[in-house]
């Protein structure tokens, strides 16, 4: 007496694998597309908070007639924007231009998370200084490129190499 086989319903492995494959691949694919667009989502707002650092100070500048020569990395008003003892934001701060101390940091800089972080830096221009340039590192930007003309007569233009700058806001 032979048996019957009922058909089975279902995949063989062969299909299963591909399956996998395929859903592994577009997985690939979408983190790479996503790790890009949060590149560019910090790089934004890098680029955003140069440019109302650059208002606050040159507000500040103005009403002041002289430039920040207190804060940051080096002490006077120059180096690492949230360095040093008190911070260049917490000049502003306490001036009454910054609403918040802390506000102005680089998305890579926040809380824990300080692998890749890089800051701002701030420069002055001219003795005394005549302009002030902010710089910063974008991700979505290539490093080691020369220092651009702007910062001709700047004090440390050194910090556009040594920190791999590739972006930079003049005060005016």
């Amino acid at each position: 007496m032979q048996k019957k086989w009922a058909k089975q319903t279902g995949f063989t492995i062969v299909e299963l694998l591909i399956v996998i494959v395929v859903i592994g691949i577009l997985a690939a694919i979408t983190i790479v597309a996503f790790s890009g667009a949060q590149q560019r989502a910090r790089d934004a707002q890098r680029q955003q908070n140069l440019k109302e650092l650059a208002g606050f100070i040159s507000l500040n500048n103005v009403d002041n007639n002289t430039f920040i020569t207190t804060g940051g990395g080096a002490g006077n008003g120059q180096g690492w924007v949230n360095g040093g003892n008190p911070t260049i934001p917490k000049v502003l701060f306490d001036a009454g231009y910054l609403p918040n101390a802390t506000s102005i940091r680089d998305p890579r800089c926040l809380g824990s998370e300080l692998s890749g972080c890089s800051g701002y830096l701030k420069v002055n221009c001219g003795s005394p200084a005549t302009r002030s340039i902010l710089m910063a590192r974008l991700e979505s930007r290539p490093t080691g490129q020369a220092a651009p003309a702007a910062l001709t007569g700047c004090d440390n233009t050194s910090y556009w190499s040594t920190y791999q700058m590739n972006y930079y806001v003049e005060i005016n």
